[in-house]
């Protein structure tokens, strides 16, 4: 009676109760077909990772496709070793009849596919059954990687659909589900398989592109899983059948699949799934043979024009599909889809290599007729097309803005706050948006809002920036007396965010540090008892106002002794003492006439970066600089990111100055330990290139003086790279490195520009070396 209740309940969630076998505890078989075609070099790999699958009661069918190589002798060895692995010849027939002859032969509950090509991560298999047999869904869709000999990525479209699990889901509930539409990504109900899908089309590359549609529209209820449960590989050669985009062979098949798609989804789909599927066929499907249009032969040129054309026809005439394109393909790709339909070839041409040296054309907010929207703006190319449709252009205001902080500095007045305002395919003037930051939090006052964001102007777009956005550089001045209304006690308070882009577009921005180069180096400042101190966690910037024991005002070295002059905060009855460092190595100060002094000498034998500590009765606690203070610290002695004094006993150079010409770069340094640089210390200056370093010539006598030729690297590809990674290190005659650090005012005053405007540079210190970052602008343009 349970067992009879389950599968009515299962059959009506769309997909069929577990089989006996399962219920009785075994595991249900599972059929995995691979097609082979001459792929002696990854057959293997692939193999392997079939037969290390947690979930090991399975067949493994390997269905050759009369190979000109030695694939079909390697799998018949392999199926030596693993009872498992069946080896199936057949004629050659192509990657949809293959399958269909695997499927000929498949005798498990469910059923998957995998190239012989790619990788199955070892628990993809168990993690697949299991969800299917907990949900009852027709089929299951797990994450995938895509990778290549140097590197492996998560895809956006993955990202997208897979970004949790999911189970008993709909195409209603998951819309994005449409641009998922691999093969090899998924599992079926063997059942549901032959009474709903069928075999796959034959004789065509993306004969996967219908059956699996079509599951999307009969299998009524899904599996989604965030784990990845295949690894895709790209060949570094180009030669899997779905690579090459620039032949006219590639391109009609996949028009054919597409035209097939459009077909099923007039007879069975809802005007919702075909808006989607038009959407995916502008924003994904068409894109690389678009990237390929403006320059193809005339026959390529006039299938992909006809192919393209159909697709906005059919958004025209379709309201739904409009509301989904607004919402779902980017603005390059409308443009891209534009110029192809009306065979508009120079258009398309120019617009591409503005693609792919990271130019995209972005959207202006547009107020000409009293509404408030972003549309698309190619003014500046010279086209032949008409001009674009109001539904075409329009784009969303519904974005994701990111504020990148890449310094935060105090001044007499208070907090200084700066960073790079991102705002996802919308292009930027000061005049366009407004930024507020407030301050949240326990410790926070009622109605602590921070001011207006000063808008410095807008930033030239970064040649690593994204391939949709912009940038304007912003700066923001939270007075003290705004931070201490919002923290009136120590706590901590989160800075939040938002943006104005229009009188009734409000969206909250998402705050978050820069990296390399452009990473803030939060510092303390001092008020009264307390320090204020910036920091990041996992929800973006927190300021945190914390209690100090003791504040030093004056550090100076007199002859051969060093006087410190300390304000002690809270001590009792007890006399303070102080020392740098704490345990055996700890050095400490003599108390004489309200200051402490150590004589130099004693500091040599101090630990690396040993702290100033005070300590009263037997608890420690490290002194904080006042910010007057900072600046003016004697050689061998720095302040850190919290305030806190140390000392620097051996060798150590700071950089203080970046000069750039159009001859070469110069670096000032000065020494900034106790200890002298070692005679004989050389630079030693090398330029990341694909993976590998090479010299760059230095110039300079000492190490007071370094001076670069201007770095240059070429790409992969062979094009000559618009950024330039660059590492400095100052080597002692013994080989050791000598440590080197960046004062906060070359942080400060970066990026360093030549007078022509060639290039510019970044500059932070590293694993006691600078990285240099050089990039060079005329390579973006």
């Amino acid at each position: 009676m349970a067992g009879g209740l389950l599968r009515r309940v299962v059959r009506r969630l769309g997909g069929t109760a577990p089989e006996p076998a399962a219920a009785a505890g075994r595991d249900p078989l599972v059929s995995v077909v691979v097609p082979v075609f001459d792929v002696e070099e990854y057959l293997a790999e692939a193999v392997a990772s079939l037969t290390a699958q947690t979930h090991e009661r399975l067949e493994i069918l390997l269905v050759d496709d009369a190979s000109t190589d030695g694939s079909l002798a390697l799998a018949q060895r392999l199926a030596q070793d693993d009872p498992r692995i069946v080896v199936v010849p057949v004629e050659h027939g192509g990657l949809g009849a293959t399958r269909n002859r695997g499927l000929e032969r498949a005798r498990g509950t469910y059923v998957t596919f995998v190239d012989a090509d790619d990788i199955v991560p070892p628990d993809a298999f168990a993690a697949m059954v299991a969800s299917l047999e907990a949900s009852g869904s027709a089929f299951v869709t797990g994450g995938v990687e895509r990778f290549d000999s140097t590197r492996a990525w998560i895809p956006g479209w993955v990202r997208a659909v897979h970004g949790r699990d999911l189970q008993a889901t709909t195409l209603a509930d998951l819309p994005e589900a449409m641009r998922d539409i691999l093969a090899c990504n998924r599992m079926f109900r063997r059942d549901f398989w032959d009474k709903h899908i069928g075999p796959f089309p034959e004789g065509m590359v993306y004969e996967d592109h219908v059956p699996m549609l079509r599951s999307y529209l009969r299998g009524t209820r899904f599996d989604v899983l965030a784990q990845v449960t295949y690894r895709w590989r790209k060949r570094d050669d180009g030669t899997s059948l779905s690579q090459p985009k620039d032949e006219l062979a590639n391109l009609a098949d996949r028009a054919r699949a597409k035209a097939d798609a459009w077909a099923l989804l007039e007879r069975e789909g809802t005007p919702t799934e075909r808006a989607l599927w038009i959407a995916r066929v502008l924003d994904l499907d068409l894109v690389p043979y678009l990237t390929h249009g403006g320059t193809a032969a005339s026959e390529y040129q006039e299938l992909l024009a006809t192919t393209v054309a159909t697709y906005l026809d059919h958004a025209a005439a379709l309201p739904e599909a409009r509301r989904e394109l607004a919402a779902r393909v980017r603005g390059p790709q409308r443009l891209a889809a534009w110029y192809a339909a009306h065979r508009d070839w120079p258009a398309l041409a120019s617009l591409t290599a503005d693609l792919e040296r990271r130019r995209p054309p972005l959207a202006r907010l547009d107020r000409a007729d009293g509404t408030e929207r972003a549309a698309i703006d190619d003014h500046a190319r010279v086209t032949t097309s008409p001009p674009l449709p109001t539904w075409w252009r329009e784009v969303p205001l519904e974005v994701a803005p990111t504020l990148t902080l890449t310094r935060l500095t105090w001044d007499d007045d208070g907090l200084v706050v700066r960073g790079s305002l991102k705002v996802p395919g919308i292009s930027l003037t000061p005049d366009d948006v407004a930024l507020t930051l407030t301050l949240e939090g326990d410790a926070a006052g009622p109605g602590a809002a921070g001011p207006r964001v000063t808008i410095l102007g807008a930033a030239p777009r970064r040649a690593d920036a994204p391939a949709t956005g912009s940038d304007l550089d912003v700066v923001a001045h939270i007075p003290w007396q705004d931070l201490t209304a919002a923290l009136p006690a120590p706590g901590d308070a989160t800075v939040r965010a938002e943006v104005a882009l229009a009188d009734t577009v409000h969206l909250p921005v998402t705050v978050g540090a820069g990296t390399g180069t452009r990473a803030p180096r939060p510092r303390a400042d001092v008020l009264d008892d307390t320090t204020i101190v910036p920091a990041f966690t996992d929800d973006g910037l927190v300021v945190r106002r914390r209690r100090v024991r003791a504040v030093v005002t004056a550090l100076a070295v007199a002859g051969d002794r060093l006087r410190v002059a300390a304000t002690i905060v809270s001590s009792g009855d007890e006399s303070p003492s102080l020392a740098f460092g704490a345990g055996e190595q700890a050095v400490g100060l003599e108390a004489s006439d309200g200051t402490f002094t150590v004589a130099l000498a004693a500091l040599a034998g101090a630990e690396h970066d040993a702290a100033l500590e005070t300590i009263v009765g037997t608890k420690p606690d490290r002194l904080v600089a006042s910010a007057d203070l900072r600046g003016a610290l004697p050689r061998g002695f720095a302040a850190s990111a919290r305030g806190t004094l140390h000392v620097i006993p051996g060798p150590r150079a700071r950089l203080v100055a970046v000069a750039a010409d159009d001859d070469g770069i110069r670096f000032d340094l000065i020494e900034a330990g106790l200890a002298d640089i070692p005679a004989g210390s050389t630079w030693r200056v090398v330029v990341r290139e694909n993976g590998s370093e090479r010299p760059l010539m230095v110039t300079g006598d000492t190490p007071a003086t370094a001076r670069v030729d201007v770095p240059r690297t070429v790409g992969p590809d062979g094009i000559d790279a618009s950024v330039a990674s660059v590492r400095l290190e100052l080597v002692g005659p013994d080989g050791a490195i000598v440590p080197l650090r960046v004062d906060d005012r070359v942080l400060d005053a970066q990026p360093f520009a030549a007078p022509s405007g060639a290039y510019d540079v970044r500059v932070l210190a590293r694993r006691d070396g600078i990285e240099m970052r050089v990039e060079h602008l005329e390579l973006r343009d």
